[in-house]
């Protein structure tokens, strides 16, 4: 039988399982040091467990790596950021998150490429920041979702002045239509950059040392997963992946497919809830009051063990349906009482929870168009067109998927120019 390999990456520990839909074959703990120093980990594990390396199938990774920004606001680091608009804009960016903080952000206010002086005004900042000894540069243009070109002429110019001297880190890659919003994640996912390559190194190498050459995915906030290079450039979709596998994994172990999930988080206590075995997200969450967009989980907390009138009343307000739903617990210290309306099921092993979330996980592929629409039929090409190229990738990438169904988004622009429409067309599946 083959199964997928877990890594779930929490701060001091790494939980390694080995297993397939709900059935666990192995489970051990490991410290963070082990992970990063230990080439034969993997090897080790394999042999007392009595797996092999032809038994895996793919590599499935539960890892907040949001969690690293705070780390990453203190080793110094300086950027430059190139804000492209008509006019200027004069506050600072991500400041709740920067500020009394060692990273350092430079912003420049830039005309867009075709302005007759952008030039010469490009080539004025590229050399002040060579004083600065400042060599990477953030680019964010107001219309980078219609007109990538605009970061991509910039980076020419750039190029053409002084080569292979600057490292370049466009906002249009993420297909974000707010401008304020799409900064933010550029921004915040720079930050984030440096450990997930170095969580990827570590996986890799450890990888390698076992011959295990198979795909690599992340488990996303949203519960479902999706592929290493999607994750290499957007690590913030990970935010919330840790309790999301809880939210999945008690759904799956218990076979309820609505349920509210009760989890511990070090000195809080989360509420979510699951629908039809996905997990109820928004599509905006905050960093230190700091807005992204984006599918995470919603969630109730507390600070301290709720009394039964508190934990009735976050119940209440989470629950969409007229009557109660299961609440799936994983907190030891909450037990069921009489005072609650809503039918309290314990789950005994939190780890174990959380591996049967990822790998009851479904996968995702997102592609992503911005076009105008000129004629009514035309959605429906586009719909055409965005399913054939989704195909290609998923052919490329040698991923085979079953249960596969695909939802389309077609959403009008109306803020900038006319008949313009963003397209998005997402396959769901599961891996095979």
């Amino acid at each position: 039988m083959k199964g997928s390999l877990i890594f779930n990456i929490q701060s001091n520990n790494i939980i390694l399982a080995f297993g397939y839909k709900k059935i666990i074959l192995a489970l051990e703990q490991f410290s963070i040091n082990s992970f990063q120093a230990e080439e034969n980990l993997l090897q080790s594990f394999f042999t007392r467990n009595g797996l092999t390396s032809t038994m895996v199938k793919n590599v499935i990774v539960i890892a907040d790596l949001s969690s690293s920004i705070n780390q990453s606001l203190h080793v110094g680091d300086n950027l430059a950021y190139f804000r492209i608009a008509q006019s200027p804009i004069e506050f600072e960016p991500i400041s709740p998150i920067v500020k009394n903080t060692d990273f350092n952000i430079h912003t420049f206010n830039l005309s867009f490429p075709n302005n007759p002086e952008s030039k010469l005004q490009i080539k004025k900042t590229l050399t002040a920041l060579l004083k600065l000894s400042i060599n990477k540069i953030a680019i964010n243009s107001t219309y980078s979702l219609i007109h990538s070109t605009n970061e991509e002429q910039i980076i020419e110019i750039c190029e053409k002045i002084y080569p292979n001297v600057f490292t370049y880190y466009p906002s249009y890659i993420y297909n974000i239509p707010n401008f304020l919003l799409r900064e933010n994640v550029l921004l915040l996912n720079y930050l984030l950059f440096n450990a997930t390559k170095s969580l990827n190194f570590s996986l890799d190498r450890i990888l390698k040392a076992s011959s295990l050459t198979v795909p690599i995915y992340f488990l996303k906030g949203d519960g479902t997963l999706v592929n290493k290079e999607e994750i290499l450039k957007y690590p913030l979709l990970t935010k919330q992946a840790e309790f999301t596998s809880y939210l999945l994994g008690a759904s799956y172990y218990t076979d309820q497919k609505d349920a509210i999930v009760i989890v511990p988080d070090h000195n809080q206590i989360h509420l979510g809830l699951v629908i039809d075995q996905s997990p109820k997200t928004n599509n905006v969450t905050m960093i230190n009051n700091l807005k992204l967009p984006g599918k995470y989980p919603i969630f109730k907390s507390f600070n301290t063990i709720p009394s039964d009138s508190k934990l009735e009343e976050a119940l209440k307000l989470l629950n969409p349906f007229l009557g109660s739903i299961p609440v799936l617990n994983l907190v030891k210290k909450i037990k069921k009482s009489p005072s609650l309306q809503y039918p309290l099921l314990s789950l005994p092993n939190k780890q174990q929870t959380q591996i049967i979330g990822a790998l009851n996980a479904p996968f995702t592929l997102s592609v992503e168009k911005t076009t105008s629409l000129f004629a009514v039929d035309m959605k429906e090409k586009e719909k055409k067109h965005l399913l054939d190229q989704a195909m290609t990738i998923l052919k490329k990438n040698n991923i085979h998927l079953t249960d596969m169904n695909h939802q389309f988004e077609a959403n009008s622009l109306r803020y900038l120019e006319q008949n313009l429409y963003f397209f998005k067309l997402t396959i769901h599946g599961r891996l095979t």
